[in-house]
């Protein structure tokens, strides 16, 4: 039977596509994971030009559609331009080149959902996907994580924060000084999220999205207990937490702070991601290694460096907990927080869109009210320092400003026999004085 030409053409074209696409593999060595822990991945490449084009990234979630390249979005977009941001990802040249044959060994968290690896071809400007891995399931997606202490207004309390991918792991069980007698039982007081429809704009809402789960908060309150508390979080749902504990001991004549700004996380596999900051993770083991000296930890502005790509938070949230859990963690908001136009800040697309929900979600400070677009607070230190966290990112800031109220009063109301210090944290200089010196 003789083809006519267009036919054979087509059969041709046929034949490309299948040998350039289903000739390319990639496979893991794992078929599930709990998190904390290294995933190998194999590939075989075989469309063109294996040291331009060719790249390998971590997703989550498991059963997302095929992905493609988009446009740049925003001045906060960063490379590869693909319609789901990766978590991370390498250039397949890292894993080496043995005829288009590589491997790399990735560090994974606990990212509350099942996760999978993609290969792609077209560089990471215009991104094909060619293959992917089976899902990765996750072992513990409902286990409780990333926990959190901060101050409240009020002496001789706690309040403990943690997340979870369900709503039901509302519980904390602690003991005053018994680790292994976790008697006392409250409830978190409040259990919030937040969807895409609160970001402000992209990449936050677009390709950089990444489901954020449930935030719950609760108080722990020891009236005059002065030593170690133990507590775990939540339920028979979700499952617990590890016992983890932190010191009621009073402040005595000084006061020693843990103090950062401006560190975003690091991924410590070698791989790439957004707004990379490879010496982060020092920065949190430096910390970390200091907390029986110090009092709690102040970290004043640009935390995550995430801009918009929501899965940054999850790998910062990580990375701060062996603090935050043992030690008040207070934070206060940068321009790759906070700022977007429109929102009443001071700055341009800083956070990507984020427009400070994430931050304030995931940190509840002592603020006026979580709705509130402000983010100025006070707590006091013992009763020797008095902390006011300014707002740098709002444009309102002097006279008649909800925040030069809050701060007029806030002074006015400290009890200046007892308080000898004050201390104003803020991210960048604020030019405004109080209308009464003194």
């Amino acid at each position: 039977m003789k083809l006519s030409t267009n036919y054979a053409f087509l059969i041709l074209l046929i034949f490309v596509c299948a040998s350039s696409v289903f000739g390319n593999t990639i496979t893991t060595n794992a078929t599930s994971f709990k998190g904390k822990e290294w995933i190998n991945v194999k590939w075989k490449y075989t469309s063109a030009s294996y040291a331009d084009e060719c790249w390998v990234g971590l997703f989550a979630p498991a059963g997302i559609p095929t992905m493609h390249a988009i446009q740049s979005e925003a001045s906060q977009s960063t490379l590869p331009y693909v319609s789901t941001a990766p978590i991370k990802f390498i250039n397949c040249t890292q894993g080496g080149n043995n005829n288009g044959k590589g491997s790399y060994d990735f560090y994974v968290n606990n990212y509350r959902q099942d996760i999978f690896f993609a290969m792609f071809t077209g560089g990471l400007t215009v991104p094909v996907e060619v293959v992917r891995t089976n899902p990765i399931t996750n072992l513990l997606p409902n286990i409780p994580m990333h926990l959190r202490l901060s101050l409240t207004k009020r002496g001789n309390e706690m309040q403990v924060g943690w997340t979870s991918k369900i709503a039901e792991a509302t519980n904390v069980q602690y003991s005053l000084g018994d680790e292994n007698n976790l008697t006392n039982f409250i409830k978190a007081s409040s259990v919030e999220t937040y969807g895409i429809d609160d970001l402000c704009g992209p990449p936050a809402n677009t390709d950089g999205w990444f489901e954020p789960g449930y935030f719950f908060n609760a108080v722990i309150k020891y009236a005059n207990y002065e030593g170690e508390i133990y507590y775990r979080v939540g339920s028979s749902e979700a499952g617990w937490s590890d016992v983890k504990s932190f010191s009621t001991l009073p402040v005595g004549s000084q006061v020693k702070m843990l103090l950062t700004a401006d560190v975003g996380a690091t991924e410590i596999d070698g791989s790439h991601y957004h707004w990379e900051e490879p010496n982060a993770s020092s920065t949190y083991r430096m910390m970390s290694g200091d907390i029986s000296n110090a009092y709690l930890a102040l970290h004043v502005g640009d935390i995550a460096y995430a801009t918009g790509y929501m899965s940054k938070w999850e790998n910062l949230m990580h990375q701060i907990e062996p603090i935050s859990q043992q030690m008040p963690y207070m934070i206060g908001l940068g321009n790759h927080e906070r700022d977007y136009p429109g929102t009443g800040t001071i700055g341009n697309t800083d956070s990507g869109g984020e427009c400070g929900v994430p931050a304030k979600h995931r940190f509840k400070m002592p603020s006026p009210t979580m709705d509130s677009d402000n983010f100025y607070y006070s707590f006091n230190v013992g009763r020797l320092v008095h902390m006011i966290m300014i707002d740098t990112e709002t444009k309102e800031v002097g006279p008649g400003s909800e925040q030069y109220d809050f701060l007029e009063k806030d002074l006015q109301n400290v009890n200046r026999t007892e308080t000898r210090k004050f201390i104003l944290p803020h991210y960048f200089t604020l030019n405004f004085c109080l209308r009464n010196r003194n």
